[in-house]
């Protein structure tokens, strides 16, 4: 019986000991973990050999300019497609085109769109003209483990633009 009170102890010590710890390695600081543990940074060496996220129609699911979250539409989401070369093109309202100019850090540019001119219904046009504002403002691009999502990030976190891959 001794022996079995003896584990008893041994393993209620050991438990009390791992829990902590082990709940303090799930969390980050003890703050919880956010999805962003889960992304890789896109950058100038990686975008090519990351085939999963190139030539792939990317469809908007969330935008956020200056810490103001605007819904999408879902009928009528714009998406993103790049080829590995960096060219981007996508739709909005109006087709947009131009270069993802990235470097080997992962800081990106995407202010040079250019875009065609038709107008659109009013709550579609303001969706456009948010996620432009939002482009000219992103730093970097993730892609999330997964590779079902994209986002395209600033250094406030005020402003992000997530794309998803719609699962066939």
């Amino acid at each position: 019986m001794k022996k079995d009170n003896k584990m008893f102890w041994f393993v209620l010590i050991i438990a009390l000991l791992i829990i902590p710890f082990g709940y303090y390695y799930l969390t980050k600081n003890g703050k919880q973990n956010t999805q962003d543990d889960m992304y890789t940074v896109i950058n100038s060496k990686n975008l090519a050999e990351n085939k999963a996220i190139t030539d792939i129609q990317w469809i908007l699911k969330s935008l956020v300019v200056d810490g103001k979250e605007f819904e999408v539409s879902e009928t009528n989401a714009p998406f993103i497609s790049i080829k590995q070369d960096g060219s981007v093109n996508g739709v909005a309202v109006n087709n947009f085109f131009g270069n993802l100019n990235l470097d080997e850090k992962g800081n990106i540019d995407l202010s040079g769109l250019a875009s065609t001119k038709k107008m659109g219904p009013p709550e579609l046009q303001k969706q456009e003209d948010m996620l432009f504002q939002a482009f000219a403002k992103v730093i970097g691009m993730k892609v999330s483990s997964s590779k079902l999502n994209l986002v395209f990030f600033d250094k406030s976190g005020k402003n992000e633009i997530i794309f998803y891959v719609p699962i066939q």
